[in-house]
């Protein structure tokens, strides 16, 4: 994102007197996003590597890494315990669609080519997570969900229409650790700061929405130039 300010106090730019205080918001907004992902392109930003958890089950469970059918196997049995932890009503701890640009407005989880990261508590018995962990106890973490590897859903709203959402079902589209938590509650605290660091990037700052947004523009340019070159 690395937005490009030039928001001192009383410059005007097309028009409009930018708060002296949205640089500063920007740029903490900018901070906390970047602890999970890249923000020009939205990329997972590992915090404990799939591979060495998959590595270490695969151990346990005789699997030959070095065999296909096995390594398929042993990678496809940690994405469904990380998405079993995301779904299941005694773990999961909700989700931040990453919707920098706004385009969903409140309705973030259509959101079918834009990630989440997803927050969700583990058990006990979840020891690999803590074995790769830098020593440091982990009762939550958060997770990278892809919905471009999870396909879709029917959705039906309460009117009879019917929409398409990410399938948060598939095991494949959960590629990433990002965050680990002490607790369930420094989880909860980190999913809010995050959810609130999204909505300062997201929401509009000139008067009319008719208008156009300098720091919102800044914002996709500089993404869409990432994205679109190789």
């Amino acid at each position: 994102m690395n937005i490009e300010h030039n928001l001192n106090a009383g410059i005007k730019t097309d028009g409009h007197d930018i708060d002296r205080n949205l640089a500063t918001q920007l740029d903490s907004a900018e901070g906390v996003i970047s602890k999970y992902v890249e923000t020009d392109t939205l990329a997972q930003r590992s915090k404990i590597e799939l591979s060495a958890i998959v590595a270490d089950k695969a151990a346990q469970a005789g699997l030959d890494m070095s065999d296909s059918g096995d390594a398929e196997l042993a990678v496809r049995s940690i994405q469904n315990v990380l998405k079993e932890r995301a779904v299941n009503e005694m773990t999961r701890l909700d989700r931040v669609v990453l919707d920098l640009d706004g385009s969903y407005g409140s309705q973030t989880w259509l959101a079918t080519d834009v990630p989440s990261i997803v927050f969700c508590a583990v058990k006990s018995a979840d020891k690999a997570i803590a074995r790769h962990s830098g020593g440091n106890p982990v009762r939550a973490i958060a997770v990278y969900f892809d919905p471009a590897l999870a396909g879709t859903r029917e959705y039906t709203r309460p009117d009879g229409t019917s929409v398409q959402r990410p399938n948060q079902y598939e095991p494949s589209a959960y590629t990433s650790i990002v965050g680990t938590f002490g607790s369930v509650a420094d989880a909860e605290s980190a999913r809010n700061e995050l959810a609130n660091a999204v909505r300062t990037v997201a929401r509009p700052v000139t008067d009319s929405a008719t208008e156009a947004d300098p720091v919102r523009e800044a914002i996709t340019v500089k993404r869409s130039a990432v994205l679109d070159t190789l």
